[in-house]
């Protein structure tokens, strides 16, 4: 991560090589994210060869990706209040312009070999490096062994916040120039775990701003989350009828 953070690239993207083997940052920032809802059939309209100059553009995107999702997947909300609290977004206009970085989005254990010693030796699964905005450089969420929804309470936050600050003290070792990503992970906008995290700060109930806030998303976002309910019920049935039919074939 200090290695890659070191240098600023021109443009937010992903690099590839041509015919000739002549590498370039000439395509869009192709993120496991990105892939994934690809994957499951979620349109994007993401044009292929677009790169980005400015973290707006980029964050509009990524912003436009998000809806779609809510909209398209059948099982996007769980409920009303869940609905609603994935209707919000916050961006850092000091650094809209830049500087960008390249980064892995898909830096996990699985993808990190290490010798006797714990040294880290070698990386795989390159494939979703790409450069993007500084803010979205960032801590592993895994340092502590648990998934980020499991950050619930005091506890669970205070000994990921420990193993942060341990490994932010070895980049700090290194490069003198974390600092932005060192901010972007101290702030509650890394673990967007709205509900635990931001909300009981300033009035104390996790759910009576929702609605207000939520509004601004469009113009008919009742109507739209009833719509994606009646879906979610019906995506539910369907898998219930999936796993009897499973269980009978079986029997049988």
């Amino acid at each position: 991560m200090v290695s890659l953070a070191k240098i600023p690239q021109p443009r937010i993207g992903s690099f590839t090589i041509d015919d000739q083997g002549y590498i370039s940052l000439s395509k869009r920032p192709l993120t496991l994210q990105l892939q994934a809802l690809e994957n499951e059939d979620i349109p994007t309209g993401n044009d292929r060869l677009r790169t980005y100059e400015c973290t707006e553009s980029y964050v509009l995107d990524l912003l436009a990706y998000h809806d779609s999702r809510l909209l398209h997947q059948p099982n996007s909300m769980n409920d009303e209040k869940d609905g609603r609290r994935q209707m919000s977004a916050f961006i850092n206009r000091k650094t809209a312009r830049g500087p960008v970085f390249l980064g892995l989005t898909d830096l996990q254990q699985s993808n990190i070999f290490v010798n006797e010693r714990w040294q880290v030796e070698s990386l795989i699964d390159l494939e979703w490096a790409c450069s993007h905005p500084s803010e979205m450089l960032r801590s592993p969420y895994w340092l502590t062994g648990e998934k980020v929804e499991c950050f619930y309470g005091k506890t669970q936050l205070d000994r990921f916040c420990n193993a942060r600050e341990e490994l932010m003290a070895k980049f700090r070792q290194q490069e003198m120039l974390l600092t932005s990503p060192s901010e972007t992970t101290r702030s509650a906008m890394f673990y967007n775990l709205f509900k635990q995290n931001i909300m009981p700060r300033f009035s104390g109930d996790d759910s009576s701003e929702f609605p207000d806030i939520s509004q601004y998303w469009s113009s008919d976002v009742d109507k739209v989350i009833r719509s994606k309910l009646e879906e979610r019920d019906r995506y539910l049935q369907r898998l219930s009828l999936a796993a009897v039919s499973a269980d009978s074939d079986s029997d049988g």
